[in-house]
């Protein structure tokens, strides 16, 4: 009896030869006879006798052998049945990189019959007739048997001409068999479609909102000038009626050329490939308050600047709009009186955290985590913009390597900080 314990997974898996592997441990299936059994060795699937009693000695050794072969051969068609299902090629392999197990997805790509990859190489099975000692498959297997081997995990995509697929590889030791790599290879083929024909949407829309934006940049620029024209010359005859209606268009006007301004920006943004240079930040700040000169005029607040600034890698017209998007956003939504402060923080990873904060009314978390979508608001009922800027100010950051962010309690007269960093410089 208890040799037939001692042999029996080691019997039971050579007859289930190229299929996937089960250790003891993971057979749920032996039910009272796991609780008395222990693997002598994890790496070999062979069991010993534990008694814990005589009671128990006996019943070890007189529990029928049909039965606990039975329960091992029902946890064993239930796991290969579950890898089965998957959609991806899985595997293991051994130290030398050639096929122990699969599951039969290889069946569904018409590689092999499972019964048949023991002993095959991943390339010669992907590729039976290829002998090209440069093909990625070749180097994979070189870097599974070089660095999984030794408990490292390694990824890699590549467009297979063979297979006309797109697969994402990946490998990983297996910590209870030494010398064992698990294998997975996914078909990524329609999501590189999806992601290929997304682009191209996406650059067509661009350039089409770049073309809209700038036929429309002169046009709406005319109209204002022809409305200020307008304005200078009835000023004095005019009356409140005419002089209200002039100065709505003029709103409208120029809220319509702001619209158009930030549309160039954002196709600019996605489009241009800049050279990054030390920006001097002082004028940068300096240039982002003038332009809200107008605003200032209507919003009077305490504004706080430091007298330095590190020095950081950038693009400065593109900074310049940060700064005028964060100070506008705060303007409009600070206290009364109104108080912002503008200050950096040198951060340990070598970059440099700019920041705005403002003694307004905080943000809600569940808001926080749309402030950068484009078209959203911070707040429908005092907006006045049209929800672009925190997102152009999104891209224009994450496309010179930084990050942006908000921190907020969401508690009336705390504030927010508006944030976003760029690499020293």
């Amino acid at each position: 009896m208890e040799q037939f314990i001692d042999k029996m997974p080691v019997e039971a898996e050579s007859q289930f030869s190229g299929r996937i592997l089960v250790l003891p441990e993971a057979a749920a299936g032996l039910g009272e006879v796991s609780s008395r059994l222990t693997p002598k060795n994890p790496m070999d699937g062979a069991f010993m006798s534990i008694p814990t009693s005589e009671s128990d000695d006996m019943l070890a050794y007189t529990r029928a052998p049909g039965e606990m072969f039975e329960r091992i051969e029902r946890a064993k068609r239930e796991w290969e049945s579950t890898v089965d299902a998957l959609p991806d090629l899985v595997g293991l392999v051994d130290e030398r990189g050639c096929i122990v197990r699969a599951n039969r997805v290889i069946e569904t790509w018409g590689l092999t019959q499972v019964e048949r990859v023991r002993g095959r190489g991943l390339h010669h099975l992907l590729h039976p007739d290829c002998h090209d000692p440069l093909c990625y498959l070749e180097s994979f297997k070189q870097q599974v048997v070089e660095h999984v081997m030794r408990g490292d995990s390694i990824e890699h995509e590549s467009y297979d001409r063979v297979l006309n697929r797109h697969l994402h590889l990946s490998a990983r030791p297996v910590l209870v068999r030494q010398q064992t790599a698990v294998v997975v290879i996914r078909d990524v083929t329609v999501l590189k479609r999806v992601e290929t024909e997304r682009e191209q949407l996406i650059d067509e829309l661009a350039a089409y909102a770049h073309t809209v934006a700038h036929d429309l940049n002169n046009p709406i620029g005319i109209l204002i000038s022809y409305t200020e024209l307008l304005e200078q010359s009835l000023c004095s005859t005019a009356d409140d009626q005419i002089s209200g209606i002039l100065q709505a268009m003029l709103r409208t006007g120029r809220k319509l050329h702001s619209i158009v301004t930030e549309l160039l920006l954002l196709a600019e943004v996605r489009s241009h490939d800049i050279e990054m240079q030390p920006i001097d930040m002082s004028a940068t700040v300096a240039e982002a308050l003038e332009r809200l000169e107008n605003m200032l005029h209507k919003c009077p607040a305490e504004i706080v600047v430091p007298r330095e600034w590190p020095t950081v890698l950038g693009y400065a017209p593109w900074i310049e709009e940060v700064w005028a998007n964060y100070l506008s956003n705060a303007l409009q939504y600070a206290g009364r009186p109104a108080r912002i402060e503008l200050g950096s923080d040198i951060l340990p990873d070598g970059c440099v955290r700019f920041w705005v904060r403002d003694n307004g009314d905080g943000i809600p978390p569940e808001t926080q985590v749309q402030m950068f979508a484009p078209f959203t608001r911070l707040d429908q009922a005092r907006a006045t913009g049209h929800g672009l800027g925190l997102s152009i100010v999104r891209r224009i950051i994450e496309k010179l390597g930084g990050q942006v962010g908000v921190q907020s309690d969401g508690l009336p007269s705390h504030g927010s900080v508006f944030f976003f960093t760029l690499t020293a410089g």
